[in-house]
């Protein structure tokens, strides 16, 4: 368990901590009085880029305070709220016999998830994307995830996919049951018919932008996620290639919605 715990901890102030096969220490909580952190790699690279921004001319201190002041603490505080939310569902799932903290110390794919999701936290926002980045990597650490290269896909999606794709995949996966969750009415009709009335119906904050909706269909078919591409809408398809009332996700999109999904504590 030792070897968990430091990665998790020095990716709260360090980004780039684990990266490099560093091993992973116990999974440890902040504790009110707890010795505050020698300064790290991270700490270095900031000193770094602030120094340079001193460096700038006329403007450069104003604008190396204002990183300082403004940019390095919503940072430090969302990737730390981020480790520490998987340290804490790691534990949940350990209580529940799902996880055996020996293996995982060693599990190179969960340290590669990890790091991976990280370097997205960094430069997300979207509550959305933080939950899927979080369940991907509580779901790299259990048995059954993805082999090492499709794990790789499936964070690189979450890094470029907006929670536009994300929706819009849990709706073309079965719209039925998508619209029975969250109360909403599709259109009548052939759903690829009616699949940009859809996207509005869905999301308003794409209504009347169909050259939107279609860079979302787009995007999803292009990563193999759906069968659902901008030919359908030509050809005016109403039913899915994978059946009568079936959804309009490929297998590797099914088990993208699941790599994304929080996992079960009991199985």
């Amino acid at each position: 368990m030792k070897a968990l715990s430091a990665t998790m901890s020095a990716m709260k102030s360090d980004p780039l901590a684990g990266r490099d096969g560093d091993e992973m220490r116990e999974v440890s909580r902040v504790s009110p009085g707890r010795t505050p952190p020698t300064p790290s790699a991270g700490d270095t690279a900031h000193a770094l880029v602030k120094g340079a921004l001193n460096a700038l001319p006329l403007a450069g201190g104003l604008v190396a305070e204002v990183f300082g002041l403004i940019v390095k603490p919503p940072l430090q505080r969302r990737l730390a709220d981020f480790m520490q939310g998987i340290a804490d569902d790691l534990e949940r799932l350990r209580e529940a016999g799902r996880v055996d903290f020996e293996k995982l110390k060693s599990n190179e794919e969960f340290v590669s998830a990890v790091g991976c999701a990280a370097g997205t936290v960094l430069h997300c926002h979207q509550k959305e994307k933080l939950d899927a980045l979080r369940n991907a990597v509580l779901n790299s650490a259990l048995p059954g995830a993805p082999v090492a290269d499709v794990q790789a896909m499936y964070l690189h999606f979450i890094d470029y996919l907006t929670p536009w794709h994300i929706r819009l995949l849990a709706i073309l996966q079965d719209p039925v049951a998508w619209q029975t969750r969250n109360a909403i009415r599709l259109p009548k009709g052939s759903f690829v018919e009616n699949i940009l009335s859809t996207v509005e119906s869905a999301f308003c904050d794409l209504k009347g932008q169909n050259d939107m909706s279609r860079v979302l269909i787009r995007d999803l078919h292009d990563r193999g996620l759906t069968v659902l591409d901008l030919q359908a809408l030509i050809l005016d398809l109403n039913t899915s290639p994978n059946g009568p009332n079936q959804g309009w996700t490929t297998p590797f999109g099914d088990e993208f919605l699941r790599f994304i999904t929080a996992p079960k504590l009991r199985v």
